[in-house]
């Protein structure tokens, strides 16, 4: 889910453009099943419990060095700014 806060009105002859500030969480791993997998996972890593009662140090193996704590805005941004083609201003 994302959350968009507009702080003000501007009015401007400039183009908007959209500009990455903050974050929080990474994205889910690849293949965890969506959005009930992202919140299995980050279960999994935080109480070392997993409600579907699999098998936790196999499913720590596949997910490597995945923290759902993290979030890097610097990389974050490269790939914002990649993506939308826009410049980072």
């Amino acid at each position: 889910m994302h959350e968009v806060k507009r702080n003000r009105r501007v009015s401007s002859e400039k183009r908007f453009h959209r500009r990455l500030l903050a974050g929080r969480r990474p994205c889910p791993p690849e293949g965890c099943g969506g959005v009930p997998g992202d919140a299995r996972f980050v279960s999994i890593v935080e109480t070392g419990i997993d409600p579907w009662e699999e098998d936790v140090d196999e499913l720590l193996e596949w997910l490597g060095d995945w923290n759902p704590a993290a979030f890097y805005l610097a990389d974050r941004k490269r790939r914002f700014y990649s993506v939308s083609a826009l410049p980072p201003w």
